[in-house]
């Protein structure tokens, strides 16, 4: 087996760093994806209210949840990338000032992917489950909120940032120790 030269590792890594990337690009366009249908299904529930079509409306609350449930996903998939296990995280550390996204981003607490992925865990009949303030435009599970619209902005910004460093050439480190 030969050795690996300089520029093989940098095209391996170069390769990783792309499919982390657009991996990141991919989950943040899912979820706002899901933020633009569960405004669809909010005003297609108001909507169906307001003409005394209750059947109408039931469906749009299941396509509210499916919609909540979505985004929880994707943005769990993005802090997943981001704040990896223990093992990667230098490679989540090295991500995040990539895209530049602060230690303390919204989109950081694994309580608010956890609630989506063991949302068998832990219920209690006299715990409140879930709630969607339509108002402020926050969830609740189990008495932890989150509201959605710092979420919202944050994914766009990864995502825009995500886009930008996937399309970025790639100099060999040859080039790089040149300049």
């Amino acid at each position: 087996m030969r050795a690996r030269g300089a520029k093989e590792i940098h095209d391996v890594e170069d390769h990783i760093r792309r499919v982390l990337y657009a991996e990141v690009e991919r989950q943040s366009a899912f979820a706002l994806i899901a933020i633009g249908d569960l405004t669809a299904a909010l005003f297609a529930q108001n909507a169906s209210l307001a003409r005394r079509s209750p059947s109408v409306a039931v469906g749009a609350t299941d396509r509210i949840w499916y919609s909540v449930q979505a985004l929880l996903t994707a943005a769990g998939n993005v802090s997943k990338f981001l704040w990896p296990a223990p093992e990667y995280a230098a490679r989540g550390a090295a991500l995040r000032q990539e895209l530049e996204v602060a230690d303390d981003s919204v989109l950081g607490p694994r309580t608010f992917r956890n609630h989506s992925e063991h949302f068998d865990e832990g219920l209690d009949v006299t715990k409140f489950m879930r709630h969607l303030d339509t108002k402020n435009l926050a969830i609740t599970f189990q008495g932890d909120s989150y509201a959605l619209q710092p979420i919202a902005a944050a994914l766009v910004r990864l995502q825009e940032r995500a886009a930008l460093l996937a399309e970025m050439p790639s100099w060999p480190p040859s080039v790089l120790a040149a300049s």
